[in-house]
This record gives structure tokens, C-alpha cells and sequence, in this order.
């Protein structure tokens, strides 16, 4: 069973309330990533784990109201935000997704999940080869792995952020990254600046299919590529860098 925890909070200083601000006339970018996600076949439950923070009883609000499961934990270490939600609610596999992420492809997802079962994995991602679109990335883990990289992650960047004790410490995991068999990497469908949020708008304009794929994704930019144009001044790993 797969468990997905989206980290969630409003507290950005790019950019302020991002994931409450609307993607289209009546939902925003939480909204959108939930719904995204609803249509994954092989997710057993979805979480939302936003922070203590008075700034994101918004995010408990809209949690309430779309009957989601939620969970309240630190707001600067991420990990043991992490680890406290897979503990509170028994997560033995769980499918780490950003909440930034609103056109997360829930097909990509589940070939994961399946990948992850079938394989005896300690740890799948699609991000670790930049072959996927900046937007579709998703991690899988053993809670037993969570509670490992929890105990022993030392650096703030290791409790900052869920992942990087693994990445720093390959060997000690089994690890399986996915590629994609092209290269999308230069698409940029992640909200971290107000100019992501307009073109990830303009994508979800042009189609009507819901949910939305990836292969939806690449052929709206194909056909329109002075769309890439928008967002075009961010590189992919620029927050990391920083």
C-alpha cells in the first residue's frame, strides 16, 4: 500500500500564499494537485502535511472542506514533519509529491508505484536523470527508510528538505531512477514564481482532459513553444543552488 504526502505551507518569500493562489476560475494550485492525484488507481491515501503555523490554518481550512487528510508538524524541519505524519498515520510506503507540483501526472505516478512494488525498492524517483518535465518529479520510499534518514540525518540541508541524506548516501539504499525515453527536461510546469503560475494556466486553457498528462503537457508546448518563453528565466535548479 502507498501512502502520498504532500508537503505543503504558505510561507515562501518568492512567492507568498503560491499554492492558494487560483489555477483556474474556481481552484487553486492545492485544488488542482489534489484533483490531479484523484485519479491515481493505486494510492491507498493522500495526506497533506502543512505546519503549525497559524499562516497555514488555510491549508487545514481547504482540507476540512475537501474531506482530505492532513497532518500539522514542524515548519523548518521538513523531514521530521515527514516522518511524524508517516508515523501518525501508519504509512509503510509513501509517495513524497510537493504541493507545488499541480499537473503531477497520476499515470507517471502509478507506473512508479508498480515499478516500486514489483522491484523491492528502497527508494524510486524520476528526478535523479533530468529526463522528465520540472513539475512531474515524485519519490517513493519504505517508511522504514523515512525513519533511517530521519535518525541519522545530521546537516540542515538533511532536514530542510526529505531527500537529500539518501542522495548523499547512495550505497547505503536501493535506489531505481526512472527515464523517460525522451528528454523533456526543459520543460519548466512547477509554481515557484508568480510567471510559472501564468503559463501552468495557460497550459490547463488548452485542453480539456482531466486528468491532465504529461503527454497532454508536451504536445500543448510543442505546438505552442513561445509558451516556454513565459517562465523562461528560472533554471531548474536554482532554489536547490541557493
Amino acid at each position: 500500500m502507498i501512502d502520498c504526502i504532500i508537503q505543503a505551507r504558505t510561507g515562501s518569500t518568492r512567492f507568498p500564499n503560491k499554492i492558494l493562489n487560483n489555477i483556474t476560475q474556481d481552484k487553486n494550485v492545492l485544488e488542482f494537485l489534489l484533483d490531479q492525484l484523484q485519479y491515481s488507481k493505486l494510492i491507498n491515501k493522500i495526506i497533506v502535511a502543512t505546519t503549525i503555523s497559524e499562516k497555514d490554518d488555510s491549508i487545514v481550512d481547504l482540507c476540512k472542506n475537501k474531506n482530505i487528510k492532513f497532518f500539522r508538524g514542524d515548519e523548518l524541519n521538513v523531514l521530521k514533519r515527514y516522518y511524524d505524519c508517516a508515523q501518525e498515520f501508519h504509512s509503510q510506503n509513501i509517495l513524497r509529491i510537493t504541493s507545488d507540483c499541480p499537473l503531477i501526472d497520476p499515470e507517471l505516478v502509478d507506473n512508479g508505484i508498480e515499478k516500486f512494488l514489483d522491484g523491492g525498492y528502497d527508494y524510486i524517483t524520476n528526478s535523479l536523470e533530468e529526463t522528465f518535465p520540472h513539475g512531474l518529479d515524485f519519490q517513493i520510499l519504505k517508511f522504514d527508510v523515512l525513519k533511517y534518514v530521519f535518525e541519522n540525518a545530521e546537516l540542515y540541508s538533511e532536514k530542510e528538505h526529505v531527500i537529500p541524506y539518501i542522495l548523499n548516501n547512495p550505497g547505503k539504499f536501493k535506489i531505481y531512477n526512472i527515464k523517460n525515453e525522451k528528454n523533456f527536461s526543459n520543460f519548466r510546469i512547477t509554481v515557484d514564481w508568480p510567471d510559472d503560475l501564468e503559463l501552468i494556466k495557460k497550459i490547463i486553457e488548452r485542453t480539456e482532459n482531466r486528468p491532465i498528462l504529461m503527454k497532454n503537457i508536451v504536445e500543448i508546448l510543442n505546438k505552442n513553444p513561445e509558451l516556454m518563453e513565459i517562465n523562461s528565466g528560472h533554471s531548474r535548479n536554482e532554489l536547490t543552488k541557493k
